[in-house]
């Protein structure tokens, strides 16, 4: 039984790799193609100290591409935390501390 997210991902694009996993407007990502950015993706940032348990602060807009980095994310064993590009721009509130870099 598949029980996370990421394991779903591998095991579609083993059954159906050439099959459409992610679409927005014109782009087309394969199961195929996004099980092999995501691995890639996964294995950078675990080079850059994503382990178990660490937090990956993500600032970025609604495309395929950012599903692939928090897919990624959570196949290197971390966990994303979504941050709201309006609020990054307006500074981290005083009471708070930004996140530790690297940012991905």
């Amino acid at each position: 039984m598949i029980t996370r997210l990421q394991d779903f991902l591998t095991r579609s694009a083993q059954r159906d790799p050439d099959r459409t996993a992610l679409v927005m407007g014109d782009e087309r990502l394969s199961y195929r193609y996004l099980e092999s950015l995501t691995n890639q993706l996964a294995r950078l940032q675990q080079a850059h100290g994503v382990t178990a348990g660490s937090r990956v602060c993500v600032v970025a807009a609604k495309t395929p591409w950012t599903i692939a980095g928090l897919l990624a994310t959570l196949k290197a064993g971390g966990m994303y935390v979504p941050i709201d590009s309006a609020v990054r721009r307006r500074g981290w509130p005083a009471s708070s501390t930004p996140p530790s870099p690297p940012w991905y």
